[in-house]
């Protein structure tokens, strides 16, 4: 089929939806009828939500790789979204009770303006965060309300989440990286399918938020997905941080605990996957809970993992840190100035002076596990006696009135420290930002119940990109949010189109020399600003810290052990 008849045909469909009817569209899969959705600025979208692009990972496809998806007869009603991946969010403590979702959950969801007057559009794929445990593809948090007042086309997807998208045993029986195989085969189909919705399957860029940003870097790094993406964007995430991605000794300590929890046996692992084939998924889930050592820590269990090299359609066979990032692939990366905030925003509600005393009383153990040096440190107290000191000086004991230094610490461990260390290993273009921008409410006042939030949270960027309906107050025009937001699509799309992040009054651009982190985009309540060296007395400190000296072998040399 070509090129130009695709185009003409998504533009001859978009154009009946826009006479009044249903918007509809034939895909190799069969005919959709989606529905229509108003963006911020009145513009009308068609939308095309619960588009299944891998078969159901059900049954005797529970721990397989995801397969091709399936075709139906007749029209299929694409005005409802499927279902998000069954998930037990244990890092935000409301929801640690809670199971939501199904297994059949490979669903994704296609925004594009309903008149298409001009050439096939960009693409943007969104891949959402949630420590690979929670989240989905969902319009409410997600859709097109503000990104499709431009001209782009907006994919958001679902995959398989906790221990059944990520658990692995380290062999060819449990490799892991379900999920993120799952988002490989979105990637896919939108290359088999995109034209026929007006996008160009040639100019995609993938985007994601903190489990989704380390996402989006994995997908640069692995071979699976070569040649599904053009560009890139990571917010607030990084395969290089504690949260990005864990080694074989670490799996095989969750796969252990597991095991333990829902009694199964863990070797040989065909008895334990077998044993796991015949439980609810519930039962496989729910026991996340159970792995909570301190507050919401460990806040990330099961992640991308490392693969046998045995494994066909492996999709990552090394650590992360050994590996550079294509030099083809325009990066942009970034985080929010009050990143740990998430956390601290968690230790300031419930039983604080409890908190705090285990933090003292146990510092030792909880600062390796929280940033999972244990695993990768030749000797892991030396590493927190620099920690201490660089952040808490020579205090006695850590006090719940050092929320600015406790923020700046999680900052650094868990995100800062990688995406800068990623920057320097980065080939190709890459462009730094560094969102400070403040407002009244932050969206750690939502999860934890929380009035108070000391600056600019983990997520918090996601407001000017997306509704965030269930979370997020409405944007008003002239309000220096609504501005705000408009400039953060702005450079978004334009990334999206032009493979540089420009605002559309501005020609000037930023990008970090190879090797670099020296200039950055600084984005604060005073506007847009270039600026150097970003973060550079932490970032140095922690380039000091010795904490991976320990060698692949050693790193995944330790036998199996009940305790994280």
């Amino acid at each position: 089929m070509s090129h130009l008849y695709l185009v003409l045909l998504a533009s001859l469909l978009l154009h009946v939806a826009s006479a009044g009817l249903s918007p509809s569209v034939t895909i190799p899969q069969g005919s959709l009828v989606g529905t229509t959705l108003t963006t911020r600025g009145g513009r009308e979208v068609s939308a095309f939500l619960g588009i299944p692009y891998a078969a159901p990972p059900t049954g005797h496809l529970r721990f397989k790789s995801p397969q091709p998806p399936l075709s139906w007869e007749g029209e299929r009603d694409a005005s409802k979204e499927g279902s998000e991946c069954i998930q037990q969010v244990t890092f935000i403590p409301k929801l640690q009770d809670v199971i939501v979702g199904s297994e059949d959950c490979l669903f994704l969801n296609v925004f594009t303006p309903k008149a298409i007057e001009k050439d096939i559009l960009p693409v943007m794929i969104y891949i959402h965060g949630g420590a690979f445990a929670g989240g989905s593809g969902d319009k409410v948090n997600y859709g097109p309300d503000l990104l499709l007042d431009r001209d782009v086309v907006l994919v958001t997807i679902n995959y398989r989440l906790g221990p059944l998208g990520f658990l692995s045993t380290g062999d060819t029986v449990l490799p892991g990286n379900l999920g993120m195989k799952d988002q490989s085969a979105a990637l896919q189909w939108v290359q088999h399918n995109i034209e026929h919705f007006g996008g160009n399957k040639n100019s995609v860029t993938i985007f994601g938020e903190s489990a989704g940003g380390a996402s989006v870097q994995l997908h640069v790094q692995s071979p699976l997905s070569k040649g599904l993406f053009h560009a890139a964007i990571s917010q607030s995430g990084s395969s290089l941080g504690p949260c990005g991605f864990s080694n074989r000794a670490r799996h095989k300590q969750l796969a252990s605990k597991l095991a333990q929890l829902v009694d199964c046996p863990l070797q040989p692992s065909e008895k334990f996957r077998d044993c796991l084939m015949a439980l609810p998924a519930e039962n496989i889930v729910g026991v996340q809970k159970h792995f909570m050592i301190w507050d919401m820590d460990p806040v990330v269990l099961f992640t991308p993992a490392e693969e046998p090299e045995e494994v066909e359609d492996a999709f990552l066979t090394q650590d992360p840190w050994t590996l550079s990032t294509r030099s083809d692939i325009p990066w942009m990366i970034g985080l929010t100035s009050e990143d740990g905030a998430i956390k601290t925003t968690s230790l300031t509600q419930g039983d604080v002076e409890g908190k705090f005393q285990r933090l003292n009383d146990d510092l030792y153990s909880i600062l390796p596990m929280s940033f999972m040096y244990q695993y990768t440190a030749q000797n892991p107290d030396k590493v927190t006696d620099a920690i201490k000191k660089f952040y808490f000086d020579e205090v006695d004991k850590i006090t719940p009135d050092m929320t600015t230094a406790l923020t700046k610490m999680f900052t650094d461990g868990w995100l800062s420290h990688g995406i800068l260390e990623s920057v320097r290993r980065h080939s190709g273009p890459v462009f730094v930002y560094y969102f400070a921008y403040n407002r009244s409410f932050s969206l750690c006042s939502v999860y934890y119940d929380n009035p108070w939030h000391p600056g600019v949270c983990h997520l918090d960027d996601l407001m000017y990109l997306f509704p965030m309906e269930k979370h997020a107050p409405n944007l008003v025009p002239d309000d220096p949010d609504y501005i705000m937001s408009t400039k953060m699509v702005e450079l978004w799309t334009n990334f999206a189109n032009k493979k540089i992040p420009a605002l559309d009054d501005s020609e000037q651009f930023w990008q970090t020399k190879k090797g670099s982190t020296k200039d950055y985009l600084l984005i604060s309540n005073n506007g847009f600003s270039i600026q150097q060296s970003l973060l550079a007395e932490r970032d140095q400190f922690w380039q000091s810290l010795p904490f991976r000296e320990k060698s692949p072998v050693e790193q995944g040399g330790k036998p199996f052990s009940d305790e994280l």
